[in-house]
């Protein structure tokens, strides 16, 4: 399979012509996001038609739009494995995503392989072949590339299309392959990929254990951190941790020498930022909102319980009987929000309800 370096403006001209009437293209990216907030992009893998082709994002003043189109165009299949944060890189680099993907971890899980399994084993089980991993934690950002690196990069995408053909093929004999760009099509929702500072509460712990009032300020403390992080292009815990933005919002700190005084939080953080953060305290405890952002669920009902479990025996008997990982047809979250009552939930959409519907609807009567 020839190997074919792109770090040229004419080289990526050259490679966007030959590629613009693919319709088939497995891909995978290198990039660090050790000291950053953004992925670093550093090289892209396409592999499609017997040749392989590693593009250097690096050179100077690379121009994507061609790329861009090229990979994004909406009758083009698009092979990842793993896909969500390769796809998150195209993202940032193009501000468009991939529209008909297939994800080779999904359609592994699909067909009975396990949940979320490495590319090297899948490698294995479907061609026999042994990856090295020399390279797993190489800086992908040095200049110039070794050859063993090329080479590492390039076993990463070499075998996608060949994993693609094999469970593609088996996954349509068992009526499955649509399944599989079902399941995948997420992955194409834009949404997905945009870090919105107005959603950052989302992912920090401990807000469920503070009062209203503490809870508001969390939020806004999540939505400044965010904000941060994204001007700094730094990580966000390298702004600050979860643990001590929870904090700042038990105590309400209505005054940088009370934000001072309030144990655990860094002397240096309070003295760079405290001016800020009190301001914002202020701000939330002016508006006076009781609005509660973190909901503390009610344990389950005895009732609530034994609907459990019985959902969930039911899962793994459908899961073994079909063949499908038992993490990809459900998990113990989808099946928590049925118990209480939502209906709102993928267990009782698209092709789980094929396989579950009949026996779901009979269990919640």
């Amino acid at each position: 399979m020839p190997n074919h370096i792109i770090d040229s403006p004419d080289l990526l001209e050259s490679f966007c012509r030959e590629m613009g009437s693919a319709t088939l293209m497995a891909i995978d990216t290198e990039f660090v996001r050790v000291k950053t907030y953004y992925p670093r992009f550093c090289l892209m893998q396409v592999s499609s038609g017997g040749n392989v082709y590693c593009i250097d994002p690096l050179y100077e003043n690379p121009d994507w739009g061609s790329l861009g189109g090229v990979l994004c165009a909406p009758e083009t299949t698009t092979v990842f494995h793993a896909a969500r944060q390769d796809i998150e890189v195209l993202y940032q680099t193009f501000d468009d995503v991939p529209r008909r993907v297939f994800d080779t971890q999904v359609a592994a899980a699909m067909a009975g392989l396990g949940d979320q399994i490495g590319y090297a084993n899948l490698v294995e089980i479907v061609t026999g072949r042994a990856l090295a991993k020399a390279h797993t934690r190489t800086d992908w950002c040095q200049r110039p590339l070794s050859r063993d690196q090329i080479a590492y990069a390039v076993d990463d995408v070499r075998y996608l299309e060949s994993i693609y053909d094999h469970l593609g093929s088996e996954l349509d004999k068992r009526g499955r392959l649509a399944w599989v760009f079902e399941e995948c099509r997420s992955l194409s929702d834009v949404e997905l990929y945009r870090s919105d500072p107005e959603s950052a509460y989302r992912r920090v712990g401990f807000g469920d254990k503070l009062d209203p009032a503490a809870q508001r300020v969390l939020k806004e403390l999540a939505n400044w951190r965010e904000r941060t992080s994204q001007l700094m292009d730094l990580p966000r815990n390298w702004i600050v941790k979860d643990k001590i933005l929870a904090l700042i919002a038990q105590n309400l700190p209505d005054s940088r020498e009370k934000l001072a005084k309030v144990e655990g939080v860094p002397e240096k953080f309070a003295r760079r930022h405290g001016e800020q953060l009190v301001q914002l305290v202020r701000k939330v405890l002016r508006e006076g909102s009781q609005t509660v952002v973190w909901h503390r669920k009610p344990p389950l009902s005895p009732e609530q319980r034994a609907l459990q479990k019985q959902i969930l025996n039911c899962l793994k008997r459908i899961a073994k009987e079909s063949g499908i990982s038992p993490g990809l047809l459900g998990s113990r979250h989808d099946v928590d929000r049925l118990v209480r009552g939502s209906r709102d939930v993928n267990l009782l959409s698209g092709w789980r309800a094929q396989l579950l519907g009949s026996e779901l609807n009979k269990l919640l009567g």
